[in-house]
């Protein structure tokens, strides 16, 4: 390479690492706003879901949730207390959960006939 040919190099390099910059964080708003729209769709359906439907319902509504357990979690906060005192007085054996926005829990409880008794949401 001759000495007339390195600025060329060197300014064609740096348009080449300011467009892959460019490229990495236009991928990660488009990622972030993707998620967004996914967070307000799963909200808003989840505000849908009411005392007495079925697991079925709910998962076709929702999406297959992220756990499956035999007891409330939504981890340990301010308010949560409530929460807990729901779903120990509610006849719920099974609790779906779905892991939105960040650190947000989202939480369908159901009874031995698989219909909602309860639904909560929380998290740290």
């Amino acid at each position: 390479m001759s000495e007339d040919d390195k600025p060329f190099f060197s300014s064609s390099v740096k348009a080449l690492f300011g467009f892959a910059i460019f490229l990495i964080l236009m991928t990660m708003l488009m990622d972030r706003l993707i998620t967004i729209s996914d967070d307000k769709k799963f909200k808003a359906q989840y505000a849908e879901i009411e005392i007495g439907m079925t697991e079925s319902m709910v998962v076709s509504m929702l999406g297959a949730p992220d756990e499956q357990l035999t007891e409330l979690s939504l981890g340990e906060g301010e308010g949560l207390d409530d929460a807990y005192k729901r779903a120990a007085e509610s006849e719920a054996v099974e609790y779906l959960s779905w892991h939105v926005d960040f650190g947000l829990i989202y939480v369908v409880g159901f009874n031995k006939d698989g219909t909602v008794v309860v639904l909560e949401k929380g998290g740290a």
